[in-house]
């Protein structure tokens, strides 16, 4: 979330703040601290389906409760006292982020089930990139739990436009033309913004988006903060800003669906430019020193060990070597994104523009076709086990398109799956007890599918960030 002041940029912060001081002037005791907050909003956004304020207050540790046992994320871990859990859902109910929605009826009550309120939404953004320049854009206002779009525009930037100095204000001005569309549609509905979400291929710490293989970062997080902060003494939240890595981002949508049910988990999605990861460790996401943990593309796989991945066409002894190495977008040879990517599947099977994965695999000689989806694959499968020997995941989700995903034994693109399984399996966690559970899912098809996915996925992460920022800025505990 950056080094901003949290009261300025954090919506639960600042409205913990609010009231602190509004009851400091009435002198009553009735103050909810930010981490409270996040905690109650955190349980709410993890059902879909409503909560009540009884299971709200329980932990993974309640006897004889199996509301949160299975739950592995740390915030689930405490329990909150009834009262403060009702104090907390008053002042989020009053600013409209939550909402009662139908009861339920249990051992003859009627039970109250809490949802998240309509009114705040995320404005959610998968950032393209063209080389080191942003190259266009999908902008959805969502729920702020990412379960939601509500509505959306794509953008494809000309080349006069491809400029990060102009980026922030197109972002600022396609959310308010989103939430001015979206008003006009329902009449008397005035949406409120809870944050910006930017997910984008590329390194990102504190907020500043570092492109491969360029020698500059671009602090966009800074920025958006700046054009979309309120004016001051203006009412209502400040929106949160984030600025994420795409496969960081789905590492905190795979953990969120899968009910946080692992502490260690781990995410590999494979798209047409590049390989990408996620992480999450002990219940949080894990980004690195530099912001470049989990760069699966960039891993080392196909080089004769002690060869230079600088070696170029003429020298001696490199001939075979950059006949098998095909350079990598960072401008290196030998790594999984040089073979592995959706466009070096089409560079290497000779696929025309028009032509699928499996037509341009099927025009060729089979044993030609075979040979080159086998290596992709063997490549993509050999990253994934040093990954998880590496992290020890309990759970590694790898993300592909559905033609990739497709078990179909007919298809010839299923020998790109079947060598990266040969290889995974092979690897020491993935054979341990408990082994590392493995999953393959397919991303969603049609135009834009997986652009929405990764921008839900920035929504999740982005009401991860703030509630964790308010549990460090007002721990439970204190």
């Amino acid at each position: 979330m950056g080094a901003e002041d949290p009261r300025n940029s954090n919506p639960l912060i600042a409205l913990a703040e609010i009231g602190k001081n509004d009851n400091a002037e009435r002198r009553v005791a009735a103050w909810v601290g930010a981490g409270i907050l996040g905690t109650v909003l955190a349980r709410v956004a993890a059902r879909s389906d409503g909560i009540s304020r009884a299971t709200i207050s329980r932990a993974t540790t309640s006897a004889g409760d199996t509301s949160w046992s299975e739950s592995q994320r740390p915030i689930d871990h405490r329990r909150i006292a009834p009262g403060t859990v009702s104090k907390a859902v008053t002042v989020l109910k009053s600013h409209e982020l939550l909402e009662t929605g139908r009861p339920v009826r249990r051992d003859k009550h009627n039970i109250d089930q809490l949802h998240l309120g309509d009114r705040f939404v995320t404005a959610a953004i998968h950032l393209k990139l063209d080389k080191d320049k942003p190259s266009g854009m999908l902008v959805a206002l969502c729920d702020i739990s990412g379960r939601t779009i509500r509505a959306e525009h794509t953008r494809d930037f000309t080349e006069e436009c491809r400029s990060w100095h102009m980026l922030p204000h197109f972002i600022r001005a396609s959310v308010d033309d989103l939430r001015r569309s979206l008003q006009d549609r329902h009449s008397g509905f005035e949406p409120a913004l809870f944050g910006v979400a930017v997910e984008v291929g590329a390194p990102v710490i504190d907020g500043a988006v570092r492109p491969i293989g360029a020698n500059f970062h671009i602090p966009l997080a800074t920025a958006l903060r700046t054009l979309f902060a309120p004016p001051p003494g203006a009412p209502g939240l400040p929106p949160a800003i984030l600025v994420e890595n795409d496969a960081a981002c789905l590492a905190a949508l795979t953990w969120r669906d899968r009910g946080y049910d692992v502490a260690d988990l781990a995410v590999a999605v494979v798209l047409d430019n590049g390989v990408g990861g996620g992480l999450i460790m002990d219940g949080r996401l894990r980004r690195g020193h530099s912001g470049r943990a989990m760069e699966i593309g960039h891993l080392l796989v196909a080089h004769r060990p002690g060869a230079s991945p600088k070696l170029t066409v003429g020298q001696p002894g490199t001939r075979r070597l950059d006949r098998q190495s095909p350079r990598c977008t960072c401008g290196l040879a030998g790594h999984v994104d040089g073979f592995a990517t959706v466009n070096s599947l089409r560079r290497d099977l000779h696929a025309e523009d028009t032509d699928t994965l499996e037509q341009a695999a099927q025009r060729l000689d089979p044993w030609h076709a075979r040979r080159v989806l086998s290596r992709s694959g063997s490549f993509l499968g050999r990253a994934l086990a040093h990954v998880c020997n590496v992290i020890d995941p309990g759970f590694l989700l790898l993300y592909l398109p559905r033609e990739l995903a497709d078990p179909d034994p007919a298809r010839r693109t299923t020998h790109y799956m079947q060598t990266a399984r040969r290889e995974l399996v092979q690897a020491f966690a993935v054979r341990g007890q408990p082994p590392t559970e493995f999953d393959i899912q397919s991303l969603p098809i049609g135009p834009d599918g997986a652009d929405r996915l990764l921008a839900r996925a920035a929504a999740v992460c982005l009401l991860d960030s703030v509630i964790e920022q308010a549990l460090a800025y007002d721990p439970l505990d204190r």
